[in-house]
């Protein structure tokens, strides 16, 4: 049996497995940005790289899990659903820099109420998840 597939016979077809390993190493070079760049995200591209990962190469999935610098925070997800404050504080952040800037980008003013409450369900459903520790 081919050694990716070992144990998960339920992955797509290889096109689809090829594309989504593709995203996956795509999402690990922009979650690694973050890692270097202040106001890049890190968690999020990491976690869409652990989904898609895991959905196309099982050996590519386990690394990322063991990486010394990126598995830590996707475990702290997988086993706690938990989320650094720094992350959290950032995303935030990130979240009322956007608005900001699309209010000075004078966008009608109902979409902007849209976003304003969208960009609050979500800032608060971030800062509610469980921290590490």
């Amino acid at each position: 049996m081919d050694e990716e597939r070992e144990g998960h016979d339920s992955l797509p077809p290889r096109p689809v497995r090829w594309l989504l390993l593709g995203l996956a190493h795509l999402f690990v070079g922009l979650g690694m940005l973050g890692v270097a760049l202040p106001g890049v995200p890190t968690v999020p591209f990491l976690l869409l790289a652990a989904w898609t990962a895991g959905r196309s190469s099982p050996r590519f999935h386990r690394w990322l899990y063991n990486h010394p610098r990126l598995g830590p925070p996707l475990i702290q997800w997988r086993d706690r659903r938990a989320i650094g404050r720094r992350s959290k504080a950032l995303a935030v952040t990130l979240l009322l820099a956007s608005w900001s800037i699309l209010y000075w980008q004078g966008l009608h003013p109902w979409l902007l109420v849209g976003l304003a409450a969208f960009f609050v369900v979500l800032g608060s459903w971030l800062v509610t998840r469980a921290e590490p520790g």
